[in-house]
């Protein structure tokens, strides 16, 4: 009863468990079962009382009932500990799931949500996508194939809806203020019934997509298990009958009870490259000296395109150049948002896109003679900026700009910066096979590997260099040694600091352990043997000391492939150390692999690369995006039965971790591209800017390499 006493001394993790699937549960049985298993008497009665106090009256009365069926004197002599968990855990669950289908619709919730500001606020805007549980699987085989995704929507299995618009207090508010606004949204569609919100927060809606994480410096977080949670109903049955088989074979072939689950006591955090950016565009541009007053330059000239009016009185010194007034008909770049990176690149572009025109005919005499310097009433677009008062001065400062050398030479080096800084960060984005291909290879985004052997830093060197020789030809047009050359250069040397220095220290850990284990996995053996051969040195080296070093060799995947000696913290015994395998006379040469290949055929610690993993065994390494484990795996267990184990592939746990997010990921380009702004909100300034096809020309140019954006540059101005 000491374990039941305990939770009670702390309410608050019996209150967070109660909305979850038992895990505390867990825990709780095996400490009971490991006391009272001798007394078959008082077990159900105890059992009860956990479960009431943990999960409610109603689930409690499911397990005595449950229980009462079996008989009591057989249990206790057929049952250990852990199986009965499992038991009793399914009968308490499976109780818990009926209860929420009857009260809440059997349907996936995904959210996508961006934010707005205008006018001085923040307008919150979100995309609800419901996809029924009993569709689930079959949406998942359609994750690869975009097109399938509208053939759903035709098919009504596929619900998008947007969700009330909130308004956050202001413009740039802080995280906190933006998911106030989101949950907000969310009272306002389904009422603010805390039982309500309770399950659609926890029971239905399984991804949330935004760009917020990025502002407040979130990395990956660990998905949360949901085969326990959210298994549909369709498959529960199957999904157990086919677990026993694939336990039943795992102890037919000698490699005790393999679980499809993931532990994440012996996981590793991988933080994705584009976090590691999260901050650089704005260092780079805090230590820009010139960057200010630029921008000031910039804003003025953008004013002109942006808003009609003045834009129509620019297209009118183009009459007699057809092909170059066609340039000013329509405007891509959007207003200026002082504070956002990706406004000021869109800004640039589209502005670069027009520099040959503008310098070719633009004349502010001319300008300022055709109509007024005020709009009309009815401009579609809304009132100038442009007071009288500070006409005059902004049309000014839009002249100096076009007929200023320093100043173009400056925007090409804004685009040079965003390009190393996209390069650099869409890099993990591909695969070590095809490069940049947006294709549905398997290991794409699977870079960890190439990270720890070092192909990252090379490829920050290749492209700072190839930076270096554009911005040198970018600035070729100013006066050597002028005020405005030194300018420029000190700019450029701060930005170019600033992005190396960052990138390499945030990235240093891919030389420590464990991380350098990832490295482990690499599809070339030398390599990949030279990977081990650094870990080890870098394990058993006593002269360091340090305390990154130290932590590094204290992690569980650092013991458990390099120590000799291992107890796993969740005490499996099949979670043996794999160093004593290796022959000390071997550590360090090139058998290293190989041996400890040849050590256990049976857990198959040299497959590299099956269907997207990267080391697969009974417990092997485990490489991904996210994560590196010590688990049994999907490919093993394929190999073991066969392709009569489909139904494994529509297991709930991979409907809702990594398959179902790529369908999120999907559905948010799509909202990006207006397919699905254009439906929910057809009025909407990214529906109506989405269908150009010049823009979708211009997102064609922005995933050009470096030197294909000079070259069309070069194209442009010709």
């Amino acid at each position: 009863m000491e374990a039941l006493t305990a939770l009670q001394r702390h309410p608050r993790t019996a209150a967070r468990d109660r909305g979850g699937w038992g895990y505390q549960l867990y825990a709780l049985l095996e400490a009971l079962l490991a006391r009272l298993l001798h007394n078959a008497e008082r077990l159900p009665e105890v059992l009860r009382r956990a479960a009431s106090f943990i999960y409610g009256p109603e689930v409690a009365a499911q397990v005595e009932r449950d229980l009462a069926n079996q008989e009591r004197q057989q249990l206790a002599e057929v049952l250990n500990v852990k199986s009965f968990s499992v038991v009793a855990s399914d009968a308490i669950l499976m109780a818990m799931r009926q209860r929420q289908w009857q009260e809440d619709p059997p349907v996936f919730v995904m959210i996508s949500t961006d934010s707005s500001p205008q006018g001085g606020l923040d307008y919150i805007m979100s995309i609800e996508d419901r996809v029924t549980r009993a569709a689930a699987a079959d949406l998942v085989a359609a994750a690869d194939d975009e097109g399938r995704l509208d053939e759903w929507h035709a098919e009504d299995r596929v619900f998008t809806s947007q969700l009330p618009l909130a308004i956050s207090g202001s413009g740039n508010s802080g995280l906190s203020g933006k998911y106030e606004a989101l949950f907000h949204s969310v009272k306002l569609d389904i009422g603010n019934k805390p039982s309500d919100l309770q399950r659609y927060s926890m029971g239905s809606c399984v991804s949330f997509t935004s760009d917020y994480g990025t502002e407040s410096l979130f990395t990956e977080v660990p998905p949360l298990c949901v085969e326990r949670g959210l298994q549909p109903a369709a498959f529960a049955f199957a999904c157990r009958m086919m677990m026993m088989m694939v336990r039943q074979a795992c102890l037919d072939l000698g490699l005790g009870d393999v679980s499809l689950s993931r532990s994440d006591t012996s996981s590793l955090m991988l933080p994705g490259l584009k976090h590691v950016f999260d901050n650089v565009s704005g260092d780079v541009l805090g230590w820009m000296r010139g960057f200010r007053d630029w921008q000031e330059k910039l804003q003025s000239l953008n004013m002109l395109l942006y808003q009609k009016y003045y834009r129509d009185r620019v297209k009118v010194l183009f009459d007699r150049d057809p092909v170059w007034k066609r340039l000013f008909t329509h405007y891509e770049g959007g207003n200026l948002i002082l504070w956002r990176w990706g406004s000021l690149v869109e800004v640039c572009e589209a502005i670069q896109k027009r520099e040959g025109a503008l310098k070719a005919r633009w004349s502010l005499s001319s300008f300022l003679r055709v109509g007024h310097n005020l709009p009309a009433e009815d401009d579609e677009e809304g009132p100038a900026p442009f007071a009288r008062a500070t006409a005059t001065a902004n049309f000014n400062l839009a002249d100096e700009a076009i007929r200023s050398p320093y100043f173009w030479c400056y925007l090409r080096m804004i685009l040079l910066v965003h390009g190393m800084i996209n390069d650099l960060g869409t890099w993990a984005e591909g695969c070590s096979c095809h490069g940049f291909s947006r294709g549905n290879c398997q290991l794409k985004g699977r870079r960890s590997a190439e990270c720890a052997a070092g192909v990252y830093d090379d490829f920050l060197d290749t492209t700072l260099a190839v930076a270096s020789s554009f911005f040198a030809v970018a600035v070729a047009g100013l006066a050597p040694e002028g005020d405005e050359w030194n300018n420029l250069h000190s700019d450029w040397n701060c930005a170019f600091d600033v992005i190396a220095t960052e990138v390499r220290t945030k990235c240093a850990h891919w030389r420590q352990l464990p991380w350098l284990l990832c490295g482990v996995s690499l599809p070339e053996q030398e390599h990949a043997r030279a990977i081990a051969r650094k870990a080890i040195r870098l394990h058993d080296d006593e002269s360091k000391m340090d305390a990154l070093t130290l932590a590094g060799r204290k992690h569980p995947l650092s013991q458990r492939f390099l120590r000799y000696s291992f107890t796993p913290v969740d005490g499996d015994p099949d979670a043996v150390p794999l160093r004593p395998g290796v022959p000390k006379e071997s550590c360090g040469r090139h058998s290293w692999i190989s041996s400890l290949k040849e050590r256990a055929s049976d857990r198959l610690i040299f497959s590299v690369y099956v269907s997207g993993w990267a080391l697969c065994a009974s417990y092997g390494l485990w490489a991904s995006e996210a994560y590196i484990s010590v688990e049994g795996r999907m490919p093993l267990i394929n190999k073991m039965i066969g392709k009569d184990a489909e139904a494994l592939a529509v297991s709930p746990a991979a409907i809702t971790q990594r398959q179902l997010m790529d369908i999120v990921y999907q559905r948010a380009l799509q909202f990006k591209r207006g397919a699905q702004a254009s439906a929910v909100i057809p009025q909407s300034d990214t529906a109506i800017l989405r269908k150009s096809k010049r823009h979708l020309a211009e997102e064609e140019r922005k995933r050009a390499s470096p030197l294909e954006r000079h070259q069309g540059h070069n194209a442009t101005l010709g």
